[in-house]
């Protein structure tokens, strides 16, 4: 019984550093660049590699605490990243054995230009993104919801929970705000068609 107690406090005790652990190539740098970038303007605190791994530090153990301390994966799959790595490889078994640990860590994955999921991801949630600008904005607005809404449901009554959601509520606000300028100026650049039309 105290074992249980004990793993249920180690559980309840474990520091959440980031939102996001995001799991990338080499190869596709740039877009993982990108996204971290879009999802840093929503609010979400993300592990990314070139800002968080430290010289002299062992970059698997950095690895492995990073995931142990995110509330969420998001493993980027180019068509020249799938396994084709050792690094990205030691980075999908630390994944994948994680998720093993924690089934209650959830992980996504997005295939860039229709890559093809790996057979350890394909019973997760799975979204598919061109390097279009667009099409990256787009993602990250998806992104950032699952993330939030899976830390709601995660922590519910939690203080941690109400942080997320306050920022979920500032997104969505800011959604609003940006939607409606949209608006605004769609009706003004049409009025002024119509105006110069006369």
């Amino acid at each position: 019984m105290s074992d249980e107690v004990n793993s249920t406090s180690k559980k309840e005790a474990k520091e959440i550093k980031y939102d996001i652990f995001l799991s990338h190539s080499s190869c596709d740098k740039d877009f993982a660049r990108k996204i971290y970038d879009e999802l840093k303007q929503r609010g979400l605190r993300i592990w990314f590699d070139e800002f968080e791994l430290q010289p002299g530090k062992g970059w698997l153990k950095s690895l492995r605490e990073a995931i142990e301390g995110a509330r969420f994966c998001i493993v980027l799959i180019g068509r020249d990243s799938v396994s084709s790595d050792p690094l990205i490889s030691q980075e999908w078994a630390s994944i994948q054995y994680h998720s093993w640990k924690n089934p209650d860590l959830p992980v996504c994955s997005v295939r860039l230009e229709n890559a093809k999921t790996p057979p350890f991801l394909q019973s997760w949630k799975s979204f598919s993104c061109s390097r279009e600008e667009s099409d990256i904005d787009d993602l990250a607005d998806k992104l950032a919801i699952v993330v939030l809404r899976s830390a709601e449901n995660k922590d519910a009554g939690m203080s941690e929970s109400k942080d997320l959601i306050s920022r979920r509520g500032e997104f969505v606000r800011r959604f609003a705000e940006i939607k409606k300028a949209l608006e605004q100026f769609t009706a003004m650049h049409s009025e002024g068609e119509e105006s110069s039309g006369e």
